[in-house]
């Protein structure tokens, strides 16, 4: 039996700088205010910009309510391009660990390049318990 709860969350619209124009404002304010997005550091938002593997990743991450895991993770991995210092180290690492992404090799993540939509699809699958085989 699946429960469903609802919650009732006050979305502020000015969360971000530059997101006022968007037709995706409520939605990136109410996925904000849960915890599952991230501005940058200016206040801005960037909603045109596209996401990385890291950022999809770390918004998988706080969606299962796995940041604390991923903040206590070592920050040092197998994948030679995710630096111990970069704010997505813990977070690779986490998700890594928990099965939720592979590397496009074997010592390579690619954290700063775009996520596809299959890449994105099998981090999402994974998360819900999915085994995906398919290359």
């Amino acid at each position: 039996m699946l429960a469903v709860s609802m919650i009732t969350i006050a979305v502020a619209a000015a969360d971000f700088s530059d997101t006022q124009s968007s037709d995706f404002k409520d939605s990136i304010s109410l996925l904000h205010n849960i915890g599952i997005v991230n501005g940058y550091e200016d206040g801005s938002f960037q909603p045109d910009n596209t996401v990385t593997r890291a950022e999809f990743t770390a918004f998988v991450i706080r969606a299962l309510g796995a940041a604390d895991i991923a903040d206590s993770m070592p920050k040092t991995n197998s994948f030679t391009d995710v630096d111990e210092n970069e704010w997505y180290a813990g977070v690779i690492n986490a998700a890594y660990s928990m099965g939720l992404i592979e590397g496009l090799s074997d010592t390579e993540f690619g954290p700063e390049e775009n996520v596809t939509l299959y890449q994105a699809s099998k981090i999402v699958l994974s998360a819900l318990g999915y085994k995906v085989v398919a290359d």
